[in-house]
């Protein structure tokens, strides 16, 4: 009896273990969650360009990672040409970055947008007018560049010719100053009768190509050799051959271009820019390289509070103030065996 009652306190205790030993889980094959990226909390700068292909391209890439060893990330934005984006770009920025660099669709345009902004702003490649928020500009001499332009054509000149005026888009002050250029050059051989301009698109704001739209370039050309540049024949079924401008001078090698498409190699085409030149007889390349080198150093000296260097003394009037200022270089392209001279 008592070897039945030992056996059976045995197997009560046995029972009474299984059920009370606690339960273990196999955490071997258990995937532990743990986040892939820490947020970045390095003060922003906050650069907007008006576009991302062409020359534009490089300057993305540059600015992508120029600011990085120095401690600060970039929020990099392109308006794709399109002044309403770039206004609700800056209006984001101006509330996270610490600087903010701006080349500008519309030079105007923007000033509204600014007026909250209470950190640095440095306008690149184009003045921002009629503000006083901008604290500096980096760009190019675009009214000496004229002048070097309407220098040139003159040398190559011996008799009267005509001569047509397809300007940048009219929204950005740069390609005014590369006008008001040309035209103290030009103004004096046009009034002498040495220059023409038969379609009598004078003025900036008639020369200026909408939007700088290269095929808005093209077809007003078109128009015009249809109307100026075409003799009326007296007979029937006759073609009549068009004539060409001897001079054409653009306001960026992308319209140069687009008017190549409807000249015959006989104009002496110039561009701007240095970037798309095949076929033309000249244009002014810009060192962007060096302009990004000084607009970086500008900004690194801003973020620290201090003023950056100048070149150009007594700064550039943006209708407002005078805006401290560095002008990068530039240098004129001969294109052709005819103008290499």
């Amino acid at each position: 009896m008592k070897r039945w009652l030992c056996l059976a306190l045995c197997m009560v205790s046995l029972l009474w273990g299984c059920q009370s030993a606690p339960e273990t889980t196999d955490t071997s094959s258990v995937e532990t969650t743990i986040p892939t990226t820490i947020p970045d909390t390095r003060p922003v700068v906050g650069i907007c360009l008006p576009q991302s292909d062409g020359i534009w391209a490089d300057r993305m890439a540059f600015w992508k990672e120029a600011f990085e060893p120095y401690g600060y990330q970039v929020q990099l934005s392109s308006a794709k040409g399109d002044v309403g984006l770039q206004i609700q770009q800056v209006e984001k920025l101006a509330s996270t970055a610490e600087l903010l660099i701006i080349a500008p669709v519309d030079s105007a345009a923007l000033s509204a947008a600014l007026q909250a902004v209470s950190v640095p702003v440095i306008a690149y490649d184009s003045m921002i007018t009629d503000t006083d928020k901008v604290s500096f500009l980096a760009t190019f001499d675009y009214e000496t560049m004229g002048q070097e332009m309407a220098r040139q054509i003159y040398s190559c000149v011996e008799t009267a010719a005509t001569l047509e005026l397809f300007m940048a888009q009219a929204e950005t002050e740069q390609s005014l100053r590369y006008y008001k250029g040309l035209m103290e050059q030009l103004s004096e051989h046009m009034e002498s009768g040495l220059f023409t301009i038969p379609s009598g698109r004078v003025n900036f704001e008639d020369t200026a190509v909408a939007g700088g739209l290269p095929e808005l370039a093209e077809q007003t050309l078109q128009r015009y050799l249809e109307l100026y540049y075409t003799p009326v024949s007296q007979e029937e079924d006759v073609t009549v051959p068009v004539e060409m401008p001897n001079i054409l001078i653009a306001g960026s090698d992308r319209i140069a271009q687009a008017c190549l498409t409807q000249l015959d190699g006989s104009t002496i085409l110039c561009g701007l820019g240095g970037d798309q030149t095949q076929g033309l007889s000249y244009s002014i390349e810009k060192d962007y390289a060096g302009l990004d080198a000084a607009c970086l150093t500008a900004a690194l000296a801003l973020l620290e509070g201090k003023a950056p260097e100048t070149n150009l003394e007594g700064g550039m009037f943006n209708n407002v103030k005078d805006l401290p200022c560095w002008l990068g270089e530039h240098k004129i392209l001969y294109l052709t065996e005819e103008t290499a001279d």
